[in-house]
Formats: structure tokens, C-alpha cells, sequence
């Protein structure tokens, strides 16, 4: 059955148009206000630790109960352990390294004081980036304000939990934070080729660069991979293991009142970390998250959402048919889909991507997170004729293919 024939009942853990706290017309000025930027689905923010001045880049996450600190920054700022923890998920227990008594500056004088922060190599989340993630920052900033997540403007405003905020046409969604998780919490409902509606509660996680995840243990029990017909293997990284997920598209996604069709989502394998978790759907990541502007209030366990342009904008499916790397400054291909495109054309995993058309990507200069971005988007226009220069034991060749949707 299409979307265009599916009837989706409300979702009973959404309310209605927010009027509650909505009655004051003008805008609040809020208290603080810290910019960030978009790299790709990722959300920047400019941080200091403690009392040094250097700045340093984080990503914001709403998923991120806590805040991370990357091992090398903190070597560098002769932060060690002060002891650890045991992080358990669907798949077990992993022991994680924590430095209490440490401070978080940002913008416009916002401190996060006396957090312990999780000491871990966050390396493999930098390889998209122009210089290294320094650390991931969410829940110890949400606890402590009242927050506008504006996409349109790049800007985080933080108020006091006392302000009343005009919401006046925006939607409001309670959410809970089960399992002790603080992790805001509330159902969704997707539909797959064979038309049934399934739904459930999912994580909202702006730090996870998809549309949404099916967590393992829902996947299973409702065959949602049967359900969604063709689907394209990929491997993926949690920050503490691998993990092999399968991109499907979904016939749509409903999040409250707004719906889209053709939606690519992805369907964990694994029980690695909270896709493994029984209970959810998944994760809300943030291609949809980014479609609107939030308020997020952790005190009253109310988000409040208005679209913004992006909600329109149709979501981009699966073209490129590879997974790439910087290793040593060059752009390694890391992964080849099967029969894809990419895959007919001779490319392999090893291969390092040394030029697109004519432009050259490294060489002379090491490779950076820009030019694996540059090639990602190359790859991502659907009908073009790519040409992609590569290195293989000692020689070079210049691989030729259409870009075509993988589902």
C-alpha cells in the first residue's frame, strides 16, 4: 500500500496545539544565547573546558545524556580519571573512564560546572570534519535551562525554567524519560512497503545524522525488514563499538501532527548500545529533528515544534554506494555497497580517492574532513555521470558511473 493511501490516527502521546504556556505574545530575550553550525546532520557549538582558553569544537546532542570529552583533548589538558563507570545496554557492559569537577564554557558566558565528563577517542566521529570534535554536550545543558533549538537562525537561546515562552501555533509533545534515561521520549509511527502502521516511542537524539533508527529488538519482533522490501547493508559506529545497519525506505514517518513520505530510515542488526534496547521503536535522529524549531523544557517534560523551511525539503535517499575514511590524509573507501553502482564500476574497499572530475582531493596536501564532505555530496546527485580517480598498489584509474538511488 503507498502513502498516499494510508489514513494515520493521532498519536495518543502528542497533544495538541500548545496553549497552556502560550498566552504572552512577545518573544522572551532569553538569557544566553549560544550560536552553532550545521556539518552535514551535525549540530557545532564552540566550547572551552575549565580554564582553558583555547576553543574547542563539540557537537550539541540531544541523545548525549552526558557530556564527552575526547581522550587526546584530554591529555592535552592534563585532564585525567578520576574514576569510571559501568555503561550497560542490550549488549552488555562497557567500563567508561570519567573526570569529575570539570567545567564546560560556551558562548555568551554559559558555564556548565562541576560535570563529569566521559573520557573516550572520539576519532573515528572527526573524519567529516575540517579539525577534530573535541567532545559531545547535551542532557547537562538541557537540565539546566530552558531551550530554543532555532535551525533558522543556528542559535541555542537559554531561559529561565520560570519564563513562559509564546508557543501560539506550535505543536506540543510530552515526553517522558523512562528507564531513567534522560533522553526525551515520545512515539512515532512509520509505515513500510506492506502498508501496516507501526509505532512506538523513539529517543530524540539530534546527534544521530539519519532520519530515524529501528532499534533491533522492534525490528525483529515486527519483521520490519521483510516488511520494507529492499534494503542496502551498511556498516555504521556507535561511539563504543560497530554496528551493521540496513537502509530501508519507509513508506512514511509521522512525528505529532506532520507526516512525510518516503523516508529513508535505517534498521539496527545488532544489540550494540541503545539500538539493542527492548521497549522502543528507535531513535529520531536529526534529518528529522532539523526540520523544525524546538523548545524544549526538561522541567514540565514538554517539547514544543514548529516547522521551519527544511520541513518541505524532500529527504535525500541512499546514491552513493560506499563508505569513505581519512586515514593518514587520504580518503580510503572504507566500505562498497554490493551491486551498487559504485560496485560495478570496480571500486573497492582500500582504494584511496585521490580526485573527482578533475579536482583533486589530497595529493600534494593531505586530504581533510571538507574533501570527504565534497565527495559525499558529488556522489549524492542523482543522474550524473561521476568520475572518480583512485589509487590502487602503486597505480592510478579513473572509475566512470551513474548515480542512482539504492532503493
Amino acid at each position: 500500500m503507498s502513502a498516499t493511501r494510508v489514513a494515520f490516527a493521532a498519536v495518543a502521546a502528542f497533544g495538541t496545539l500548545a496553549t497552556a504556556r502560550a498566552t504572552a505574545q512577545d518573544a522572551k530575550v532569553p538569557i544566553l544565547t549560544v550560536p552553532f553550525t550545521m556539518a552535514d546532520e551535525h549540530m557545532l557549538v564552540e566550547a572551552r573546558v575549565d580554564d582553558d582558553e583555547a576553543p574547542l569544537r563539540f557537537v550539541f546532542d540531544t541523545g548525549a545524556s552526558g557530556t564527552v570529552l575526547d581522550e587526546a583533548v584530554a591529555r592535552r589538558l592534563h585532564i585525567e580519571a578520576t574514576g569510571s563507570h559501568d555503561a550497560t545496554g542490550a549488549s552488555g557492559s562497557v567500563q567508561l573512564r570519567v573526570a569529575a569537577g570539570r567545567r564546560l564554557r560556551l558562548a555568551d558566558g554559559a558555564v556548565l560546572s562541576d560535570l563529569a565528563m566521559v573520557l573516550t577517542d572520539l576519532t573515528h566521529l572527526s573524519a567529516e570534519f575540517d579539525r577534530p570534535l573535541a567532545g559531545i554536550v547535551g542532557n547537562d545543558l538541557l537540565r539546566r535551562w530552558l531551550t530554543e533549538i532555532d535551525f533558522t537562525a543556528g542559535e541555542l537561546r537559554l531561559h529561565s525554567f520560570d519564563d513562559e515562552l509564546p508557543t501560539d501555533g506550535w505543536q506540543e509533545i510530552a515526553f517522558t524519560f523512562g528507564r531513567g534515561i534522560r533522553i526525551p521520549q515520545f512515539e512515532v509511527a512509520v509505515v513500510f512497503a506492506d502498508g501496516e502502521r507501526l509505532a512506538g516511542p523513539v529517543l530524540f537524539d539530534s546527534g544521530a545524522a539519519c532520519a530515524l533508527i529501528v532499534n533491533q529488538p522492534f525490528a525483529e519482533a515486527n519483521r520490519v525488514a521483510a516488511r520494507a522490501g529492499r534494503t542496502v547493508e551498511h556498516r555504521s559506529q556507535t561511539l563504543t563499538a560497530p554496528i551493521v545497519m540496513l537502509t530501508a525506505l519507509a513508506g512514511s514517518l509521522q512525528v505529532g501532527g506532520t507526516q512525510w513520505r518516503d523516508v529513508p530510515v535505517e534498521i539496527a542488526t545488532g544489540k550494540q548500545g541503545v539500538t539493542g534496547y527492548a521497549g522502543y521503536l528507535g531513535i529520531l535522529g536529526n534529518n528529522v529533528i532539523r526540520r523544525f524549531d524546538w523548545i524544549v523544557d526538561y522541567r514540565r517534560k514538554r517539547l514544543f515544534c514548529k516547522p521551519n523551511a527544511a520541513g518541505a525539503t524532500p529527504f535525500q535517499r541512499p546514491t552513493i554506494g560506499a563508505s569513505f575514511e581519512l586515514h593518514d590524509g587520504a580518503i580510503t573507501v572504507t566500505q562498497v555497497v554490493a551491486d551498487s553502482p559504485a560496485a560495478v564500476a570496480g571500486l573497492r574497499e582500500g582504494d584511496r580517492v585521490v580526485a573527482i572530475d578533475d579536482r583533486a582531493l589530497g595529493g600534494a596536501t593531505p586530504a581533510t574532513g571538507k574533501d570527504v564532505v565534497a565527495l559525499r555530496k558529488y556522489l549524492e546527485q542523482e543522474g550524473k555521470v561521476v568520475k572518480v580517480a583512485v589509487e590502487r598498489d602503486g597505480g592510478r584509474r579513473t572509475l566512470e558511473w551513474t548515480v542512482r538511488s539504492l532503493l
